[in-house]
């Protein structure tokens, strides 16, 4: 069976350019993550949001999940193509003509709209940060643990720009590192966030502010605390590299931003603007 890739990101290109071998690592209905060395790459259905794992093919959802390809299965890689094989079966994908989109984005100060992020974050009702941004937010006293996840972001939140503002840089960072792996879902929320702060930082040309610097060491030495997909976002983010719509966001339209970070996954894209527009306020308190 033989199947194309459309498109795939720069960081993800880099990856298969330097492993040979690999297994599969999970398989969604959308989504066949491989484990290629250390990093995953995700084969994704068409029309399907851009990351910088991505391996977008020619089919749909349905096509993708009818695929006999289990955990474990065997990888290769020859820089043309991808083949898994899966009881006795080859599955190729060829890549030769793929679409490379730059994932890497440069750290310099970059107007964000704050305004328009603030207004998609507030029309998203997509729960998880959002609720913490809203005027508004979403009333469920049945949801415990939802209550208790929100109590504890934002008192995590509130502490690191408090910390930051008195030049207790290290402290700051301490507490917002302490995110990883806060919440659940295939990539917890704390994690969609941080990467968002991230996102932030380089948007807002602080990427080698002190704080900056503590906060990636931070998060460097505490990623084992949240799963494989979400180490391999936060590791993308470490190096510069992002979604799509994250570096497509120096947009002041609201309802384009809403639709372009809806698309991931359930919460993740609104979780990472949550970061994004966290990063804009907490840099204005202090600088």
């Amino acid at each position: 069976m033989k199947y194309h890739i459309t498109e795939t990101a720069s960081f993800a290109a880099g990856i298969l350019s330097q492993y040979s071998t690999g297994t599969v690592h999970s398989v969604y209905r959308k989504t066949i993550n491989l484990h290629l060395g250390p990093a995953l790459v995700a084969l994704q259905a068409a029309s399907s949001p851009l990351s910088p794992v991505s391996l977008i093919t020619d089919l749909q959802a349905p096509e993708m999940e009818a695929l006999s390809i289990q955990p474990e299965d065997p990888v290769s890689t020859d820089g043309q193509s991808i083949t898994i094989h899966s009881h006795g079966t080859r599955i190729i994908f060829n890549l030769s003509d793929a679409l490379v989109f730059d994932s890497f984005l440069p750290d310099q100060a970059v107007p964000v709209d704050t305004s328009a992020v603030k207004e998609a974050i507030c029309l998203s009702g997509s729960g998880g940060f959002s609720e913490l941004f809203s005027p508004e937010p979403q009333k469920d006293s049945s949801d415990f643990g939802k209550e208790a996840f929100l109590a504890v972001a934002g008192k995590r939140l509130e502490d690191a720009r408090h910390l930051a503002a008195s030049s207790c840089y290290e402290e700051s960072s301490t507490s917002l590192a302490g995110l990883i792996g806060l919440g659940i879902g295939l990539t917890p929320s704390g994690d969609d966030f941080l990467c968002g702060f991230l996102a932030g930082l380089r948007f807002a040309g602080q990427w080698e502010h002190p704080f900056a610097r503590l906060l990636r060491k931070e998060i460097s030495q505490h990623l084992g605390d949240t799963n494989d997909i979400s180490r391999t976002f936060l590791s993308c983010a470490l190096q510069g590299h992002f979604s799509r719509p994250v570096k497509e966001l120096p947009c002041p339209d609201s309802r384009k931003i809403l639709s372009s970070f809806s698309q991931i996954g359930h919460s993740s894209g609104i979780d990472t603007l949550c970061g994004i527009f966290y990063a804009s306020c907490f840099f204005a308190a202090f600088s």
